[in-house]
């Protein structure tokens, strides 16, 4: 069988991408990283990962003056509110309403790194957002089981920063080395080979072929 994943409209980006002001290179910034969209509670339980944060606080690698994290739109957002008050991390994580979708966009272009959460119940399973991710081309740090779906999707795009969504340990030093890396201007985005390959466009393109050959036969 063929599948064709969601993808991303280029369009879409392309618009935003030309009113993007330039990003700072001030090495001393805050760091900004963003999870938009939805966040289940069970599928992609951000606990661990507050936890590795109030460590990284705790062995003095961040603070709120040199992180945020924004969760934009979790849909679940009095939960997750309440699990980052109970790791101690409330005032490095700031729950955001859903914006436009342009907007939406716009924030993950702009941003240092994007977070990727997915748990391993969903193995067979990659969020429509990872394409998005793609063509945003900012660095991503994935919470995933390294044998599924989603972390082959990334991995295929050069983004080899994963860490298992429930593991707080490794997630403390794969998010370590990540802002590190983002600190360092070391880290980039998705292989824009790899990338647009998801455009809706060429999607569309490879159902066509798809159904011609189904014709043929």
């Amino acid at each position: 069988g063929v599948v064709i994943p969601n993808g991303y409209a280029e369009e879409n980006f392309a618009a935003v991408e030309a009113a993007l002001p330039a990003q700072s290179e001030d090495p001393g910034r805050r760091l900004e990283l963003l999870h938009s969209g939805v966040l289940y509670p069970e599928e992609r339980d951000p606990r661990p990962f507050f936890r590795a944060l109030a460590r990284l606080r705790a062995a003095a690698r961040i603070d709120a003056d040199s992180v945020r994290v924004t969760l934009r739109a979790t849909g679940h957002d009095d939960f997750h509110a309440e699990s980052a008050r109970a790791a101690g991390v409330e005032d490095l994580v700031v729950f955001a309403p859903p914006l436009p979708y342009a907007d939406a966009l716009r924030e993950m272009m702009s941003v240092d790194g994007l977070l990727l959460f997915q748990a391993a119940a969903c193995n067979h399973q990659i969020p429509a957002k990872v394409y998005e991710y793609f063509r945003a081309a900012r660095p991503v740090l994935t919470l995933a089981d390294a044998a599924g779906d989603t972390a082959a999707a990334v991995r295929e795009a050069g983004l080899d920063h994963i860490v298992p969504l429930d593991d707080a340990d490794a997630i403390e030093r794969g998010l370590g080395a990540f802002l590190d890396g983002l600190r360092h201007g070391s880290l980039t985005g998705a292989n824009p080979d790899v990338t647009a390959r998801y455009s809706r466009r060429a999607l569309a393109a490879t159902l066509a072929d798809v159904l011609d050959e189904v014709v043929e036969e």
